[in-house]
C-alpha cells in the first residue's frame, strides 16, 4: 500500500534503500544479506570533496549468519508490533509464542462467524 500525494508541494532531499534477502544454508543455518544504499538529490560536500547528486554517499553490504531466532522485550512497554499494529492482536498465538508477557489468551470464539 502506497502512501496518499502530500497535499503541501515538496521537494525530496535524499533517498535511502536497504534490502534483506535471507537464506537457508544447505549446513542447516541461516544467512541474512542486507545491503544499503543512500544517495543526495543535491550536490553534497564530504571531507574527501563534492559527492555530486544521486552519487551513493553510502553503498554497503553486510552478511549475519544465524543458528535460529529467538525474540526477546526487556522493560514494560509493549512492543511497538502490539501496542500500535492492529494486525497482531494479544490473543494470538504468535503473540504467545514470542510475546508471551503480553499475551492475553486465546480470543473468545463467536459461533455466528463460524456458521457464515
Amino acid at each position: 500500500m502506497s502512501l496518499p500525494d502530500s497535499s503541501v508541494p515538496r521537494q525530496r532531499l535524499h533517498q535511502r534503500s536497504v534490502t534483506y534477502d535471507c537464506y537457508r544454508r544447505d549446513d542447516g543455518l541461516f544467512d541474512i544479506d542486507a545491503h544499503l544504499v543512500d544517495a543526495k538529490d543535491h550536490d553534497y560536500e564530504l571531507l574527501t570533496g563534492m559527492r555530486p547528486a544521486r552519487e551513493a554517499v553510502h553503498d554497503m553490504h553486510a552478511r549475519v549468519m544465524m543458528a535460529g531466532l529467538q525474540r526477546e522485550n526487556e522493560g514494560d512497554s509493549k512492543p511497538f508490533q502490539l501496542d500500535r499494529c492492529h494486525a497482531l492482536e494479544t490473543t494470538t498465538e504468535t503473540v504467545r509464542r514470542y510475546y508471551a508477557k503480553w499475551y492475553r489468551g486465546a480470543k473468545a470464539r463467536n459461533p455466528e462467524e463460524e456458521q457464515a
